[in-house]
């Protein structure tokens, strides 16, 4: 059967002479248009010269329709990339491709035959919106089909009361929870966020280990997002979404930006609903719109929600600001992993880490020796600590014997440098992984995480690269899901800023310059994408974040993406959300003069969506806001 003009697959069941797959997927594909981005799989329940087993073919057939591969080796990668459950849809060939593996009757061979770019045209059934990030590397395990990876959270005792009672408190306002790079600040806040989702609290319990701190409870958060490359509007939509599954919000078909989101939820709180508890992780990492997210959206919602802060220090461009500052003005409480106290707490807690995860190992490794000198190393942090024992479990020194130190690595980009250096994709894997530094939002769905890697790396890259670095380098790439699928990213910011230095913009080079080719190879996607029959509202990540990586390589970006809006007209919003950062960049570095053409742009596309329809108006005042600047 066909489902458009872009994607078919024909399926045949036949007893007695067989047709041959080849001839019947050429024939579907000579009616469709060249024009068209198009794919074509051929199905078949048995090989030309077999006989099929009535039933047996559609029985299998639906069985993978109904609930997705059982959980296997022969399955693995494919469980945690294209069945993920944060993939609402799959693709024709991701169907016949787990067909093939997954059948196990010896009464005849399916064969499958595909052509093309598959699209994704067949519901999940293994997705679940709900589902929260996870290291690659225990999706993996899981995958398999053998028990999953066990927490090795260990100790922050106070710490953890500290949050949970500021939860319980339901006392509106900012929380902070500060620190250096590493001090364990995430790792914290997922400690809290994991024992208050459903399925993750279960797997916790399921280990039979005693909480020691306190138990801040199933669904005690009602929201949370990491805000790494994320804009004030996009974090309000995410957080909004959440809410709407919480049912603190009602449901609606636009996205809400941050003036409509702090609306909302007083309404909701002013009409009896109690202060939901609000989570931002990693406030820091949305670089310059972190002070925006902050101001726009965060301090705002403080006034009905209990928010808490995940952030290290960050300075606003051109006047230095302090973000910390920023929050602690109005903050109620300040948890700071950098405290004496704190980190002399922290040491103890790192030895109580090494000791449990090193412990019967390996006989000739004495894990009290390392447990004891690790901590005490003067670049030492959880997350060293986290890569220092991954390795010391997968390759054990010998204590007793003198230079074993030698082989601990003692800084977190030694640690992750050492790594590289021992898979086997080598050089593709640092490809791959400095083209994930650049994903904006949750992560990098894999299609344009490749689109990233081929500029980065001046070559091709192929599903097969992906799951080849998932499988090797799993415990420092992190799944998420963001509009039905499943995105990547580092798992650490330390890590993004090792493999992909952080750009610093100045009146002398205001933009990066390896910004551009990354917008070139993004849009060029796009406008694949587009030119197949996509709207340009249905691919999430290019829809949500184009403009951004445009905007990021200047006006050069901008203008490849005027170009692109040229034969999509829907694209002219983001032309002026993309002037407007870039006019703001220019005019707070000091170069006024450059932003004017910009900011002009901005205001005049903002007017003319605004004249069609009313809800423009605020981004047309925006634009207002920043020509008149």
């Amino acid at each position: 059967y066909t489902l458009s003009l872009h994607d078919a697959l024909p399926i045949s069941c036949f007893s007695g002479r067989a047709l041959k797959p080849a001839d019947v997927a050429a024939r579907f594909m000579e009616p469709v248009p060249e024009e068209h981005d198009r794919w074509v799989g051929m199905l078949s329940s048995c090989m030309s010269a077999e006989m099929a087993r009535d039933g047996l073919f559609g029985q299998f057939l639906a069985g993978l329709l109904a609930s997705g591969p059982a959980p296997g080796p022969q399955v693995r990668d494919l469980l945690v990339q294209q069945w993920s459950v944060r993939n609402e849809f799959i693709s024709g060939h991701d169907l016949g491709d787990a067909l093939l593996r997954t059948w196990n009757s010896q009464a005849h061979t399916p064969f499958f035959l595909s052509s093309g770019s598959a699209r994704r045209m067949f519901r999940n059934p293994r997705y679940d919106p709900g589902a929260p990030e996870q290291v690659v590397e225990h999706l993996l395990l899981a995958a398999r089909g053998g028990p999953g990876e066990r927490s090795w959270f260990t100790g922050r005792v106070l710490e953890v009361n500290q949050v949970t009672s500021w939860i319980r408190s339901r006392r509106p306002g900012i929380y902070l929870v500060t620190g250096s790079a590493g001090t364990g600040k995430t790792t914290l806040i997922g400690r809290v966020l994991s024992l208050s989702d459903s399925a993750e609290r279960a797997r916790l319990l399921a280990e039979g280990r005693a909480l020691e701190h306190a138990d801040p409870g199933e669904g005690a958060v009602t929201a949370h997002v990491h805000a790494r490359g994320l804009t004030a509007d996009r974090a309000a939509d995410l957080l909004a979404r959440a809410l709407v599954g919480s049912g603190v919000l009602m449901a609606q078909d636009d996205p809400r930006n941050a003036a409509e989101l702090v609306g909302q939820l007083q309404r909701a709180v002013g009409h009896g609903a109690p202060p939901p508890v609000i989570v931002a992780d990693g406030l820091d990492e949305a670089r310059a719109h972190a002070f925006a997210i902050t101001e726009e959206l965060l301090l705002r919602l403080a006034r009905f929600a209990v928010v808490i802060v995940s952030t290290r220090e960050a300075l606003r461009d051109g006047t230095g600001q302090s973000l910390l500052a920023m929050l602690r003005a109005v903050g109620i409480a300040e948890l700071d992993l950098d405290a004496p106290a704190t980190r002399a707490r922290g040491r103890r807690d790192m030895r109580a880490y090494v000791l449990d995860r090193l412990t019967g190992v390996s006989a000739v490794m004495d894990p009290a020796v390392i447990a004891t000198r690790l901590p005490a190393a003067s670049h030492s942090s959880f997350l060293l600590a986290r890569m220092v024992t991954d390795h010391l479990r997968a390759a054990p020194v010998d204590t007793s014997r003198s230079g074993w130190p030698r082989r601990v690595s003692r800084t977190v980009e030694d640690a992750f440098d050492t790594d590289l250096r021992g898979v086997s994709a080598g050089q593709t894997a640092r490809i791959l992984l400095t083209a994930l530094a650049w994903g904006l939002g949750a992560g990098l769905p894999e299609e344009e995480w490749l689109a990233c890697a081929d500029v980065i790396g001046r070559g091709h890259f192929g599903p097969a690269d992906v799951s080849q670095v998932l499988g090797e380098l799993g415990r420092y790439i992190v799944q998420d899901g963001e509009a039905g699928v499943a995105v990547y990213r580092l798992a650490h910011q330390n890590l993004a800023d090792h493999v992909r230095r952080p750009f610093v913009p100045s009146y002398q080079v205001a933009f990066d310059p390896d910004a551009g080719p990354v917008a070139a190879a993004l849009l060029g996607r796009y406008e694949r994408v587009l030119g197949g029959g996509t709207a340009t509202e249905g691919h999430g990540y290019l829809a949500r974040y184009a403009w951004r990586h445009a905007a990021a390589a200047g006006p050069a970006g901008v203008e490849l993406l005027r170009e692109l809006a040229s034969r999509h007209g829907s694209l002219w919003r983001s032309v002026a959300r993309a002037d407007q950062e870039v006019a703001a960049r220019l005019a707070g570095l000091g170069i006024p003069a450059a932003a004017v053409a910009p900011a002009e742009e901005a205001e005049s596309l903002c007017r003319g969506l605004a004249d069609m329809s009313p809800a423009d108006r605020e981004d047309h005042a925006r634009a207002l806001d920043s020509l008149s600047d």
